[in-house]
């Protein structure tokens, strides 16, 4: 491997002489057609500060003489990405702007990607890059779709056209979605997208550390169903969008839960009701007395497939996410089944409290049910609630789950974090104005300690509540009938004094229970319960 050199020295360019930190490199004998420039482009953060941030392969010495000869004697900061890859995509206008101004819009052009160390992994003509995702899609950083002219195996993940570049723009750390899949395949849940992070360039400007993943879609090498379905809930105004203005399929259940149809794209009136009776009678027979439909007399477990569905409820459970269950929740039913199978796995950047809407989401205790969240489904509540499915999470998470968190929290973190943090912290410097609206801690060190001591925390809770069987019950307070904090006591112990909220024209009275009674914070709590906020108008 090619020896770097060190990074992130100021260097000043002087006549024929390069002065980085306190060394005088001399270029007199460098032969050029030696060595392929990276071709990247300076970047300025607009208060003056100039960046050249280097692809792993790159070598530095050379791309500081190229500077030498191109930019004259201005200052510049040298940052280079280590053990990643780079992704050199180069369209066709030779702009972005068109790309990233319009999420629909797509452009052809060409793609390189390099290995770290300097072999070329793959170079092809390029259909289409456009932009995709729903929240992240906001951020000046934007997440891409990236569909190739033909077939590549890529990063060894198998043939495919189709490919997503995940900005991880809420994510500090640039890791959950890393370590969500990572727990998911390692877990066994199937058609767990593969991912590699790479350095992403874009007409030879550097676009920060970006998650290369396959896309999950039904199809070979990706999720492998035959002529089966591929489902996705989703949110009720992004559903009414996909189904009423860009053409999409989907359907409602009677509990108002909203399903996208993936697969097959343009099914047809009969499979779109093959689809739902077979969900609606999946949601029927959960619901149902002990689990069994009230019509057909088949159990609740006849419709679902328990293993994927209690791996499934695990990963959001564990991580906390936010999303879990509400958005980009996908369903599977393989050709020649009727049964649902949970998954694959997607969408984990705001997991292990990284969605700080509120104290909710970032207290590492708390069994949620995938509940937190305003729209968030009852199903797996009502799942909860059957003995053999709660009994067979119990037993997944002691067996399966638990010694993967702790090997996460040994050095799966360490490990992951290490492998791409120069990359990182060139992302820093060239998105350091980020409009994540859950960033706590400015450094990238502080939002690495973060992470770690959640999954430790959240781990040490899970455990003592699943394994060692401690019971904790869950106080609800609510203000105007919405969730505004839930916090978690051990049975028989005290709450204590409680937050007190703001609403507009109104004098807060205090906390009530649902009975009536107002809340004592001497007396010990011994079931779950929901404070309701008194309020007496005001002016």
């Amino acid at each position: 491997m090619r020896e770097k050199r060190e990074v992130g020295k100021i260097f000043a360019l002087m006549g024929s002489m390069l002065i980085l930190g306190a060394a005088v490199l001399a270029y007199e004998n460098m032969d050029a057609d030696a060595y392929r420039s990276s071709g990247t482009a300076v970047y300025e953060n607009g208060r003056g500060e100039r960046y050249l941030f280097l692809p792993s392969w790159a070598d530095a010495a050379r791309e500081e003489a190229r500077l030498r000869e191109e930019e004259g004697g201005e200052a510049i900061e040298i940052l280079q990405s280590q053990n990643l890859a780079s992704v050199e995509i180069r369209t066709a206008s030779g702009s972005m702007d068109a790309v990233r101004e319009e999420k629909g819009h797509g452009e052809a052009g060409r793609i390189r990607i390099t290995g770290a160390d300097g072999g070329l992994l793959y170079e092809g003509g390029l259909d289409e890059i456009r932009g995709r995702g729903h929240s992240t899609w906001s951020l000046d950083k934007k997440p891409y779709q990236i569909r190739l002219s033909e077939k590549a195996d890529l990063f060894g993940m198998g043939e495919a056209r189709t490919w997503i570049l995940l900005a991880n723009g809420f994510d500090e750390t640039c890791i959950r979605n890393s370590v969500a899949l990572w727990l998911a395949d390692r877990a066994g849940l199937a058609f767990t997208p593969e991912q590699e992070p790479v350095d992403l360039y874009c007409n030879g400007e550097y676009q920060g550390s970006y998650l290369f993943c396959e896309k999950v879609q039904a199809r070979e090498n990706r999720v492998e169903i035959g002529d089966g379905f591929l489902i996705e809930r989703e949110l009720q105004d992004r559903w009414e969008l996909a189904v009423y203005t860009e053409g999409e399929s989907g359907f409602v259940t009677d509990r108002g839960d909203y399903y996208l149809i993936d697969f097959p794209k343009d099914p047809g009136a009969e499979r779109i009701e093959e689809i739902r009776s077979l969900v609606q009678a999946a949601e029927d027979a959960v619901f149902s007395e002990g689990g069994v439909h009230p019509e057909t007399g088949k159990s609740w477990d006849e419709y679902v497939d328990v293993k994927s569905f209690a791996r499934k409820y695990l990963l959001e459970e564990i991580t906390k996410n936010y999303d879990g269950g509400v958005t980009s929740a996908f369903y599977y039913v393989p050709e020649g089944e009727a049964k649902l199978y949970a998954g694959p796995a997607w969408d984990y950047d705001l997991i292990f409290g990284n969605a700080a809407l509120d104290e909710m989401n970032s207290d590492p205790r708390g069994i949620t049910e995938l509940s937190d969240h305003l729209y968030g489904p009852d199903l797996y509540g009502a799942l909860m609630d059957l003995e053999p499915f709660r009994e067979t999470v119990f037993d997944c998470f002691e067996t399966v789950y638990l010694p993967l968190l702790e090997e996460l929290i040994e050095s799966g973190i360490d490990e992951m974090a290490a492998w791409t943090e120069a990359s990182v912290k060139m992302d820093h410097l060239r998105w350091e104005e980020m409009e994540n609206r859950y960033q706590y801690y400015g450094s990238y060190e502080d939002n690495l300690r973060y992470l770690k001591f959640f999954v430790r925390e959240r781990t040490e809770f899970l455990k003592e509540v699943w394994v060692g069987g401690e019971v904790y019950r869950t106080v609800t307070m609510e203000v105007e009938g919405i969730p505004w904090r839930k916090f978690y006591v051990k049975d028989g112990g005290l709450l204590g004094d409680l937050p007190v909220p703001f609403l507009n024209d109104s004098l807060f009275m205090g906390w009530y229970r649902q009975d009536g009674k107002k809340y004592d914070p001497y007396r010990p709590v011994y079931e779950d319960m929901t404070l309701e906020a008194a309020w007496q108008k005001v002016g």
